[in-house]
């Protein structure tokens, strides 16, 4: 065996990187050195994880025999004198951090808890080492309406279940992305709430923000609801929150920010929103704003929804489409006041097609009327 180390009890437990990776080192220190090296490659603690077969090719040895060294690695951890000194501060933390979710968390929330935000993903496996093989308190989700995570009694995940089941029925039918705070405020009124409100108060205590920590916490282990970058819910498929196309990621920032935006704008705030996505480009999206007919040019390069009641055309076009609609004569200033709520358009502009457009004529008074 290597040299074993017994200042364990001295091992801090917080979300800091190094001592996650310390503690793994630890327990492996308690077995053989090759059992270590063949957990290291499983679990791909120096690298990739690699196969049984893998393993074996590397070593000269079966698939069987790599399996048997596997097992037998992790039952020399356990049954370590030093091992419950080791994995007692670990095994607290975790369990404490899981009941602060309601017992039930994504595996991506738990890391995000316990590692540092810019290690996450370089350290995370250290986590998932742990509790994997040494936590049995800690069980993995196995759960259709679920996606990979981690929960502590049947009770905490049925729980979960009913809430999230309720919650997408109630968002399907709804046919409509939502925003965070009035789904939250929408579940707490769920009739799986108010039939379990005992066993929840016992899980979440009555602590309102509590409550919505761990109604997020269920939501993001949810298969089916996900959100936007704006944090508006809805189901997972919908184009909204999954944009499969430069234009409904398009439709997504102007329904958000609900007012007309040049092109090069709206371009830059795809790509603040999708930072984890392709760089979308100026010609690209100006291109799809063009072609798609849920968007209506208004201005030179801005853009808008065209549900929100903007027109295309020119200026004389809609001065024309506004008299028409009137139904009676209207001044300069009104025409003006009424096409510019159609589109983006200077008033001189407005003024020149009044003035030198035939379809317009001019009465005294100053009014205009088609003719």
């Amino acid at each position: 065996m290597n040299e074993n180390i017994n200042e364990n009890q001295n091992i801090e437990v917080n979300t800091t990187n190094t001592a996650w990776a310390e503690i793994v080192d630890k327990l492996l220190s308690l077995i053989k050195e090759r059992e270590a090296e063949i957990l290291r490659l499983r679990f791909g603690l120096d690298g990739e994880e690699q196969t049984l077969e893998s393993i074996g090719q590397k070593m000269g040895i079966t698939r069987e025999r790599v399996r048997q060294i596997e097992n037998n690695a992790r039952r020399g951890v356990k049954t370590s004198k030093e091992f419950e000194s080791i994995i007692t501060p670990v095994k607290s933390k975790i369990i404490e951090t899981l009941d602060k979710s309601g017992g039930v968390v994504a595996r991506s929330r738990l890391a995000k808890a316990l590692l540092l935000e810019e290690e996450i993903e370089k350290n995370r496996k250290f986590l998932e080492f742990l509790i994997d093989n040494f936590i049995d308190e800690v069980k993995d989700v196995k759960h259709e309406a679920f996606l990979e995570g981690y929960y502590l009694t049947d009770e905490n995940l049925q729980l979960a279940a009913e809430l999230i089941a309720e919650t997408k029925k109630m968002v399907a039918e709804r046919n409509d992305i939502i925003k965070e705070d009035e789904l939250l405020a929408a579940m707490k009124k769920l009739p799986s709430y108010e039939k379990n409100k005992m066993k929840i108060e016992k899980v979440i205590g009555q602590d309102e923000k509590h409550f919505d920590d761990i109604l997020l916490a269920y939501l993001e282990l949810a298969r089916d609801l996900d959100k936007t970058p704006f944090n508006q819910w809805g189901i997972t498929d919908w184009r909204a929150i999954k944009p499969k196309r430069v234009n409904d990621k398009i439709k997504l920032i102007l329904d958000w920010y609900k007012k007309p935006m040049h092109f090069r704008e709206i371009t830059d705030k795809i790509n603040q929103a999708f930072k984890n996505d392709k760089p979308s480009h100026h010609a690209t999206v100006h291109n799809d704003l063009i072609s798609d007919d849920r968007f209506v040019l208004i201005g030179r390069g801005q853009y808008a929804l065209k549900d929100w009641g903007y027109k295309e055309g020119t200026a004389a076009d809609l001065a024309f489409e506004v008299l028409k609609e009137a139904g009676q004569p209207l001044n300069r200033a009104e025409i003006i006041a009424r096409v510019q709520k159609l589109r983006t358009v200077k008033p001189n502009t407005v003024a020149l097609a009044l003035n030198n457009d035939a379809r317009f004529e001019k009465m005294t008074g100053g009014l205009y009327k088609i003719k």
